[in-house]
């Protein structure tokens, strides 16, 4: 995630309320992830992808899988 995304996402997740979870959802961390700003806001945070890596809290089994 670049950097001008992360602060996007950093000045948009206010608008979700307290005490929400923010899903992301091709969370593997590449080039960055908005997780941190997540939970440094207080929000919770939860990653899917399709691949095993840091940040990945559930791997969804195919693209096309939800489970």
């Amino acid at each position: 995630m670049s950097p001008a995304t992360i602060r996007y996402v950093s000045r948009y997740i206010p608008r979700f309320g307290n005490g929400q979870t923010v899903l992301e959802v091709g969370s593997r961390d590449i080039t960055g992830s908005a997780r941190k700003g997540c939970t440094d806001a207080g929000y919770g945070y939860y990653g899917v992808d399709i691949q095993a890596g840091h940040n990945v809290d559930h791997v969804m089994p195919s693209p096309y899988e939800w489970t």
